[in-house]
């Protein structure tokens, strides 16, 4: 029997009932079809985006399908690809945006860092938390996510990240609603680390929307 028509995974359909996969509502084959339609339709789109935003969309799409069939293999390495799969908006945004001179364009430059380091250390505290449920479905050893290294670590990125987002100001590339944005959100990232992986992560969303939230109202305040 093809594998698209395999009988859905009991575990999966204990601990994911309302996805339609997992449940056997919609069949693999329809599923894999769709998927194939949405990326070329997606593709030919990008390219009316110049040629410089089909060849990043196209490398980023070359990415995630790395992960699609990669991400069980390669253990801890998915979490480093999924950072990057993240940050990877900054060159894409590059694409569509025609230079400026000031100082605020290199913030852009900046900004990667904080994105990948805090990335990397949420999809490991994700990864933390969902340790019970992906090796039922999986049938993995999952051990090296339960050593406490894997969490110090992931904290210590998350710190490092937020850390990063004072360095505009600090340059003077952003005004102070920027920097009041970035002090909040080093206490947010500091505080997640008191805190369980599935509290923790909700700390790193309020973060990462602080930043991005307090770098517009500085642009929108002071000016380019």
């Amino acid at each position: 029997m093809p594998q698209f028509y395999s009988a859905p995974n009991p575990a999966a359909i204990l601990l994911r009932p309302l996805q339609m996969l997992a449940t056997g509502r919609l069949k693999r084959r329809t599923a894999l079809i769709w998927s194939i339609v949405l990326f070329v339709t997606g593709m030919v789109l990008g390219g009316f985006c110049g040629l410089a935003f089909f060849l990043v969309i196209a490398a980023i799409a070359g990415l995630l399908i790395c992960y699609d069939l990669l991400s069980k293999k390669i253990g801890v390495f998915k979490d480093v690809l999924v950072a990057i799969l993240m940050t990877s908006l900054y060159p894409l945004a590059f694409t569509l945006t025609e230079s400026m001179q000031t100082p605020r364009l290199n913030v852009l430059y900046i900004h990667p860092i904080w994105l990948f380091l805090s990335s990397l250390g949420y999809e490991m505290l994700k990864d933390v938390r969902d340790i019970k449920g992906d090796s039922q479905v999986n049938g993995r050893d999952l051990n090296h996510y339960k050593d406490k290294r894997f969490i110090i670590m992931s904290r210590v990125f998350i710190v490092a990240g937020s850390l990063v987002t004072l360095l505009p100001f600090m340059f003077g590339y952003c005004k102070q609603i920027y920097l009041v944005a970035s002090i909040v959100a080093i206490i947010l990232a500091i505080a997640s680390t008191f805190h369980k992986p599935t509290v923790a992560i909700r700390y790193i969303y309020a973060e990462i929307f602080l930043i991005t939230a307090g770098s517009m109202a500085d642009l929108l305040v002071f000016g380019p």
